[in-house]
């Protein structure tokens, strides 16, 4: 298990001196560990998140559903997700899956800024938050001046070797400067 991180828009042009985690410069990867760790380092010694509860998502399934099954199959068509073909769905279904899609995509799109600082939840969970351009802006900002810090004292004590350290934190500063600039990204 980990934690994803796609940008939302096409990157058009990826600065000469960006420092990708990969060859995918729009995706990035933390592992479990890794990323409880990177939460640590973002509110802890950072200070570029805060302690917050994330909204409510909407109950699944579906109000309009009587079986589990049925409404995934219903909403994998509806969103995309799924590879089989489209469901025979009756339009009560439809409606009802329409609806519980705008409502979670409305809970894990809202900004969650306080001051110059992200909400932490949008790293808790790969619900799907997605970190806005602006959120993105504030995190490099705030990780940026501590790359060499985090690099050398704080994932160094935690089994890191140096040399990968800074560049594990560079990547992660380049990603959300790359991120700021094509309408921030998803954490799934």
């Amino acid at each position: 298990m980990g934690y994803d991180f796609k940008i939302v828009r096409k990157i058009e042009r990826v600065p000469k001196e960006h420092k990708a985690q990969g060859s995918d410069p729009s995706y990035h990867r933390f592992n479990s560990t890794a990323m409880g760790l990177w939460r640590v380092a973002m509110q802890e010694w950072c200070e570029a998140t805060y302690l917050a509860d994330a909204p409510e998502l909407p109950a699944f399934p579906p109000t309009g559903f009587d079986d589990v099954d049925r409404a995934y199959e219903v909403h994998s068509w509806l969103d995309g997700s799924g590879h089989a073909p489209a469901p025979i769905a009756t339009p009560q279904e439809i409606e009802a899956g329409k609806a519980y899609l705008a409502a979670y995509e409305d809970a894990v799109t809202r900004p969650a800024i306080r001051g110059d600082q992200v909400a932490s939840y949008k790293f808790e969970s790969n619900a799907g938050w997605l970190v806005t351009p602006e959120e993105c802006r504030l995190l490099a900002a705030k990780i940026e001046p501590m790359e060499q810090q985090l690099a050398s004292s704080f994932f160094s004590d935690a089994g890191f070797d140096d040399a990968d350290a800074l560049e594990m934190v560079e990547a992660w500063v380049a990603y959300q400067k790359l991120a700021a600039e094509y309408g921030g990204y998803r954490v799934r």
